[in-house]
């Protein structure tokens, strides 16, 4: 587990979010804290409910059971758990819920994949989990429809919860990958009224490319519209994956400002221009993984910005982010990461001051 906080580290990443799905892995996090009293870089957790049970087969009762139990990082600003995550209830990609917010043959419509209220998975631990008091922090949605069902049992508990609006917006409530969100107007203005966050993965966009073209051209203006989102109020935050190749991170950043999408599923493919109209400058890019990333992981009093009174994590890049024509973005070179005033990664071939 070291060893791959180090990889992220040469990719730049100074602090990472994901789910843990089982106790092994719960278990080798501490014993890094243990000896070494930090981790290579800072990591925000959610316990795996769904997809992989952290102790399954007793989950639907673990989070009433485990109490809740979630909260911000200033007390151990090295790993901090986030809620729970629901790698499940919303799948997937290539078969998003559009429901009638977006036309299509038969067999496109019924391919469609929408997990309602009686799916077991949020009748048996999502809403038990919310009323509760825990956070959710990463649900997987695709598809305007499946936003509009996740939100309605959302309401259910906080209802049976008798939880106020307020109540439920303070645990920004967050979704995963954000492929083919779409900007449907009443579904922007129930993001904005739970206060949800929505990740965005451009790997993730690009698998979502593949079903939103068989849709048509009225397909595509629900690929990841990223510009629309932000000017109606809604919390976009920048994803990555799980990859272990450390020049993946600023190719990714890279599609929020050149909108360029690769069909993944054939790796002869020449990038296409995709709604061109959602770019975003590169400082709200970079913002999208910085600030942003830090507020939904409720790291904002300590990370995200480099000001007096934050964590000074940073990393030195080979060139100018902001100077570097468009094209030369994701050829960024990470020259060094520091996190928690030590040195994670360095370049071999790199001499300060040269």
């Amino acid at each position: 587990m070291k060893t791959v906080m180090e990889h992220y580290a040469e990719g730049g990443l100074t602090m990472i979010s994901s789910s843990i799905e089982n106790g092994r892995t719960l278990t080798a996090f501490y014993e890094i804290l243990r000896e070494d009293k930090r981790l290579p870089v800072r990591f925000g957790y959610g316990y795996e409910m769904l997809r992989t049970p952290l102790l399954y087969p007793n989950h639907p009762q673990l989070p009433v059971q485990l109490g809740s139990h979630w909260g911000p990082p200033e007390a151990n600003p090295w790993f901090w758990p986030m809620g729970i995550t629901d790698g499940g209830s919303g799948d997937s990609r290539r078969v998003a819920c559009f429901g009638e917010d977006l036309q299509g043959s038969p067999d496109l419509k019924d391919r469609e994949q929408c997990m309602d209220i009686e799916n077991y998975r949020i009748k048996q631990v999502l809403i038990p989990a919310i009323k509760a008091g825990w956070r959710i922090f990463s649900m997987h949605s695709f598809g305007s429809e499946q936003f509009r069902l996740h939100a309605a049992w959302i309401d259910r508990a906080r209802q049976e919860a008798r939880m106020s609006m307020d109540d439920i917006r303070k645990l920004r409530l967050s979704f995963a990958h954000g492929g083919a969100v779409g900007k449907v107007p009443d579904v922007m203005q129930t993001m904005i009224d739970y206060n949800f966050y929505v990740p965005i993965r451009p790997r993730d966009v690009a698998e979502s490319l593949v079903q939103v073209k068989r849709y048509g051209p009225e397909g595509l203006q629900f690929l990841a519209p990223t510009k629309t989102l932000l000017e109606a109020g809604v919390k976009v935050v920048g994803e990555g994956g799980h990859e272990l190749d450390p020049s993946i991170y600023f190719r990714d950043l890279s599609m929020f400002i050149t909108r360029e999408i690769k069909d993944p599923s054939d790796e002869h493919a020449e990038g296409e221009i995709v709604m061109p109209e959602e770019a975003v400058n590169r400082t709200t890019a970079l913002r999208l993984y910085t600030s942003q990333a830090a507020e939904w992981l409720f790291a904002e009093n300590m990370a995200g910005t480099l000001e007096p009174g934050k964590l000074a994590d940073f990393v030195v890049l080979d060139r100018d982010f902001f100077s570097v024509p468009v094209a030369e973005i994701e050829d960024n070179k990470i020259l060094m990461t520091v996190v928690g005033d030590e040195v994670i990664y360095k370049d071999s071939e790199w001499e300060p001051g040269r």
